[in-house]
């Protein structure tokens, strides 16, 4: 099994909000504004993203290895001046997230 562990930013934007946390289009949890979480999950091929109504994050692609943890981290990516837009046209790009990779991550 292997470690996931999620870090959501700490921004004005969307601070009552939680994103659904989706592995593999299957949601496992939920993270809040500010909020570290870890959740097992099996090792291979997996896609993460995350969600927030109608709106989310373009998939971050892992090949997961068995026994290494991995840090993904995430955040608002829009402006209130241009949040109409990221809510209908952009809402693919309505958060951010990327793959923090560390060489102190390992069990």
């Amino acid at each position: 099994m292997t470690q996931l562990v999620i870090r959501r930013a700490v921004e004005w934007l969307g601070k009552a909000g939680s994103y659904r946390v989706l592995v593999d289009d299957t949601e496992i949890g939920t993270i809040t504004q500010g909020e570290e979480v870890t959740f097992v999950v099996e090792p291979g091929r997996r896609k993460v993203h995350f969600a927030v109504g109608k709106c989310s994050s373009q998939p971050v692609e892992l090949s997961v290895v068995d026994g290494k943890k991995e840090l993904i981290e995430c955040g608002p990516n829009y402006r209130p001046t241009f949040e109409i837009v990221y809510r209908t046209l952009l809402r693919d790009k309505y958060i951010w997230a990327r793959r923090i990779v560390t060489g102190s991550m390992h069990n």
